[in-house]
């Protein structure tokens, strides 16, 4: 079984004030899940390791390097302490918009394609193309890990569109 775990439930596992950090721990801690992140999983976690202060946990160690090096650090250490793979797949689509025909990643069309349907955040539709994008690739993703409200109040627009349940990490 594969799962795409969205940025947020990351980051509350390393911040032990937030709300549902045990929660996050619990889920990211289960080995028996492999757990799929994507290219803008990286982009999220990079901007706020890179605006954080040292009150995530982590090594110390980690915590200590300069801050450009403390970011590839801490996200290096995040991705392996909770047995997270990065995955993405190899295609690109052609657009078109403005009088203008030109390449991008295919999450971008995929994310055009939902956006009617699920009326969510541009970020939450990249994550649900990602990870629909993976599926269809071969990767057997069965669930979305998320703690967003707006993306779990779409779970029915969700599972019909892209036939991945959305769930939270304590009912996994």
């Amino acid at each position: 079984m594969m799962e795409y775990v969205d940025t947020n439930v990351i980051l509350a596992k390393y911040f032990p004030e937030d709300k549902v950090h045990q929660r996050a721990v619990r889920y990211l801690e289960q080995n028996a899940i492999r757990k799929l992140i994507s290219p803008i999983s990286l982009v999220e976690l990079v901007a706020v390791l890179s605006r954080v202060d040292p009150a995530i946990r982590a090594p110390d160690e980690l915590l200590r390097e300069t801050p450009r090096r403390r970011v590839r650090a801490l996200l290096e250490f995040l991705i392996a302490d909770s047995h997270l793979r990065v995955a993405s797949v190899p295609a690109r689509a052609k657009l078109r918009a403005g009088g203008t025909s030109f390449s991008a990643p295919i999450e971008y069309l995929t994310s055009i394609h939902l956006a009617h349907a699920l009326k969510l955040k541009a970020l939450d539709l990249l994550h649900l193309a990602y990870a629909s994008n993976l599926r269809q690739w071969g990767y057997e993703i069965k669930t979305f890990v998320t703690l967003d409200q707006d993306i779990i109040g779409r779970a029915k627009e969700i599972r019909q569109e892209t036939e991945i349940e959305v769930k939270e990490p304590n009912s996994t």
